[in-house]
């Protein structure tokens, strides 16, 4: 590589390595599951493929057959178009995938793995390969795809798999150019020409190799995620929400019992389709045994008689008597004696050898080609030695074939001259001196081949493939590179399409009993083609192979027999458990539907302990807790019927409009803090345009407060009413508290009556709070009288008289003004207060006394800021005009 091509080459690997970095900055996750995007990675990879093999496939033969090997920039061009595909598939990828990557050690783990792929060696691409697995485990993404996005990623997933590993490259040869498929491509190679190349090319595709190492790391991350898919989408289990039970065992008898039987059906047609396949394959070698056997014995009996080894008329009499007893087989096998001598064999033996491993670095067979050069030079060699009788028409190359010297003797086996295939049979021996060798050459053509095909049932064919040797520790295979034409027979009926698939197998060249030639001279493909009938009439030998076998195919038949009983035994056993739900269910459905239309007194049975027992429990404590909930509801209904009966009967007993009395306006109001209160308020209209106002409040809250109440207004409004003084009034009163409510109970009360005309208010109270009076910029408290009504038996109640002239103002109200709390300056609770109510009062005097009620009330939510009422709130404004 020049200096400037290697520059180019780094500037190359930068920018590509840039331009992966700015994909990956760019990719963004997808909104949803993500869906569109995997088909859309799917398609570019088929995409790069499909751009692959048309470049490889179809369009750089028609390039090469046109003389043109330098390509013009094509290969680059490919490889710059398939970078960029993949480079757009990976960003999808990474924004799928990159909120399981956001560990800043998984990306770092990412970019390590990737360039392990794309520029290393040895052992450091399989960790890679190793890494990318766990990377693609740890997204979860694959695990949201559920329904026909499973199905299409199961069906998709092998597929693309295949796509990303079986690549196409061109293999050059002396010029010639061969279309190679291979799986996972080695990085170091070039992605797309392998073998002696022009220095044009060699340049343009050295230049192309930054882009070959990006594509090789993203094949990697992707064929690693197709593999995580593929295995996610074939184990995860399958959500089958929104489906009966009768449906699920469906879907679960399917995949536990037909499934695995048909499955189960195909293993064992295919395997004994195959076991049927190698035993007719093994006919065949017999057959091809019992020939070099046959070959063998004539041999044998040649070498007895020595007047077959001095040549003449009688030596050829004597081995056209071999070829009739051999029968069909010597009706074409060749026959050739020569002289023989052990040293000069194995020195020929060596230099073929050497002859045949130059000829596989050089494209020659071993075998033939050294052997014709050795008789040709008048080497000693076996065949430099002329032949002293063959049989008519032995081909030229069978005469100089050089076989090798064995400690027994005798050679059988397969060989090959460049045109045809022969099985052979050689016997030698040191007397006379010098000693003798017989072999015998039977040609595997058509006639041959149609002969065994007809006592084996089944059609055969033979091909010699010099890129196959069979070893002694298996089968190699190297890519074929003699440039020879290929050999090959097949039996008459057989077609040249083939028909139904039996059988392949390989047979070795050279001496099958000691090895000879072996892995050297490539390998005979013996391939068997069966048709529909042939296969059918094959049929009639099973009985027989049967009856032979019967105890292994009796064991066979007994495991297969106890491998369904066990999964019959299971598919029942689910199907009973799925009934015994079924029915379990519909217990439990039934209940819900009693349940539903008010039957809560129906229990569920509940038998044993399992699980459906405890949900049956707890189906019956639901009942029960609902019944339960329905009484205390229906009670709580009547309560609050009873509760809205009390308001109103409250409600009514405050004043319904303002007392019409010349010289005052008044306004009240009354809030309590449950449904009905123990405050209330009420206005005596008396003779000579007086006023009596009354405000009370009963210790506690609710219906027995109210009740109270109420009672003790009904008692000051009768009091009132008979103009009876107010401290003797108060004194009845507090005596009849004391006689009919319960100790501990008492009741505050303000009681005052208003004269306009003399502008007096003369007032009593019994532990009531303190009303506010304020004349002009004055303000006062009237808080005298005596101890709440219900303390004491003999409580007295003195009256007090205030000036009450136009313009002043009288406010009654109760603890719920004064004492309701609120947040403080310094976070500690707070009250209302006496000083906030004249402060607000007073800001609103001149205002009509609706507005000044109004305005208590708001001041009073304001100073809550949110928090519950506590008690009862009732207030009286009363203004002198």
């Amino acid at each position: 590589m020049t200096p400037w091509v290697a520059l180019v080459v780094w500037v190359e690997t930068f920018v590509v390595l840039a331009v992966a970095w700015r994909f990956a900055r760019r990719a963004r996750p997808p909104e949803r599951v993500p869906g569109r995007r995997p088909i859309a990675i799917a398609g570019l990879l088929v995409a790069q493929a499909a751009l692959l093999y048309g470049v490889v496939v179809l369009l750089l033969p028609a390039i090469w057959r046109d003389g043109d090997t330098g390509i013009r920039g094509l290969a680059w061009l490919t490889q710059a178009l398939r970078a960029a595909l993949l480079l757009y598939a990976f960003t999808l990828w990474y924004g799928i995938a990159r909120s399981d990557l956001a560990a800043g050690r998984r990306r770092v783990l990412l970019v390590l793995a990737l360039l392990a792929q794309a520029f290393s060696g040895g052992a450091v691409p399989l960790l890679g390969a190793i890494a990318l697995v766990w990377l693609a485990t740890r997204t979860t993404w694959t695990r949201e795809l559920g329904g026909w996005r499973r199905l299409t990623a199961l069906i998709l997933s092998p597929f693309l798999f295949l796509v990303v590993m079986l690549l196409p490259y061109a293999s050059v040869v002396d010029g010639r150019l061969a279309i190679r498929i291979v799986a996972f491509a080695d990085p170091w190679q070039a992605a797309l020409f392998q073998g002696t190349l022009p220095p044009a090319l060699q340049m343009e595709l050295a230049m192309a190799r930054p882009l070959d190492r990006v594509i090789q790391a993203l094949l990697d991350l992707f064929r690693a995620q197709l593999a995580v898919l593929a295995l996610r989408a074939l184990t995860m289990p399958m959500r089958l929400s929104g489906m009966s039970l009768k449906r699920r065992f469906s879907v679960n008898y399917l995949f536990v019992r037909v499934i695995p039987s048909f499955l189960g059906l195909i293993t064992v047609t295919l395997v004994g389709y195959f076991a049927f396949g190698l035993h007719k394959a093994a006919q065949v070698r017999a057959e091809l045994d019992r020939t070099l056997a046959q070959t063998g014995a004539a041999g044998a009996a040649l070498l007895d008689d020595p007047r077959a080894l001095n040549g003449g008329p009688e030596a050829a009499r004597r081995l056209e008597a071999a070829r009739a007893w051999l029968g069909a087989d010597g009706s074409r096998a060749h026959f050739v004696v020569r002289r023989w001598d052990a040293q000069a064999a194995a020195d020929a033996a060596r230099r073929d050898s050497a002859a045949a491993d130059t000829a596989v670095t050089a494209g020659t067979a071993p075998g033939s080609r050294a052997a014709a050069d050795s008789a040709a030079t008048g080497t000693d060699s076996v065949t430099a030695e002329p032949a002293m009788a063959v049989t008519p028409n032995v081909p030229a190359s069978v005469l100089a074939m050089t076989l090798p010297s064995t400690a027994d003797h005798r050679v059988e086996g397969m060989i090959e001259d460049g045109r045809s295939i022969y099985l052979v049979s050689r016997r030698t021996s040191e007397t006379p001196s010098p000693g003798r060798s017989v072999e015998i050459y039977v040609p595997l053509d058509s006639i041959q081949l149609g002969a065994i095909a007809k006592r084996v049932g089944a059609h055969v064919a033979v091909t010699l493939n010099r890129g196959v040797s069979v070893v002694e520790d298996g089968i190699s295979f190297v890519p074929d590179s003699t440039g020879k034409p290929r050999v090959s027979a097949r039996s008459p009926s057989a077609s040249p399409k083939g028909g139904l698939f039996l059988a392949r197998s390989f047979l070795p060249l050279g001496d099958w009993r000691s090895g000879w030639n072996l892995g050297r001279s490539g390998a005979v493909a013996l391939e068997l083609t069966t048709t529909q009938w042939m296969l059918i009439r094959s049929l009639a030998d099973v009985p027989a192979w049967l009856f032979s076998n019967v105890f292994m195919i009796g064991l066979l038949f007994a495991v297969g027999a106890l491998v369904g009983i066990t999964e019959g035994i299971a598919v029942r056993s689910g199907r009973g458990i799925v009934e015994a739900v079924e029915q379990e269910v519909d217990v439990l459905r039934a209940a819900a539907a009693r349940y539903g239309t008010g039957d809560l007194s129906h229990r569920v049975p509940v038998r044993g302990s399992n699980e459906f027992s405890v949900l049956a429990g707890s189906f019956n404590d639901m009942a029960s807790s609902l019944e339960r909930q329905r009484a205390e509801l229906i009670e709580k209904e009547r309560l609050e019927e009873d509760l809205e009966v009390a308001r109103e009967i409250q409600r009514r007993f405050l004043p319904q409009r303002a007392p019409a009395v010349p010289g005052l306006v008044v306004a009240g109001v009354s809030v309590p803090s449950r449904e009905v209160g123990g405050d209330l308020f009420h206005y005596v209209e008396l003779a000579g345009n007086r006023l009596g106002i009354a405000l009370g409040d009963v210790s506690g809250k609710s219906v027995p407060a109210a009740l109270i109440m109420s009672n003790v207004m009904s008692a000051l409004r009768t009091e009132a009413l008979h103009e009876t003084e107010i401290e003797k009034s108060l004194e009845r009163l507090n005596r009849l508290i004391v006689e009919q409510i319960e100790p501990g109970r008492f009741v505050t009360l303000f009681y005052g009556i208003v004269d306009p005309g003399a502008g007096l208010l003369r007032y009593t109270s019994a532990g009531h709070n303190p009303v506010l009076r304020i004349s002009g910029d004055e303000v006062h408290w009237l808080g005298e009288g005596g101890v709440p009504l219900g303390v004491l038996p003999e409580a007295r109640y003195p009256v007090t008289e205030v000036p009450f002239r136009p313009g002043d103002v009288v406010v009654a109200y109760s603890d719920g003004v004064t004492e309701a709390e609120g947040p403080g300056a310094g976070g500690e609770i707070e009250l209302f207060g006496e000083e906030r109510l004249a402060d607000t009062v007073g800001s609103l005097r001149s205002e009509p006394v609706e507005a000044i009620v109004r305005g208590v009330l708001a001041a009073v939510e304001r100073f809550a800021a949110g928090r519950p009422q506590a008690d009862d709130i009732t207030l009286v404004v009363v203004r002198h005009v």
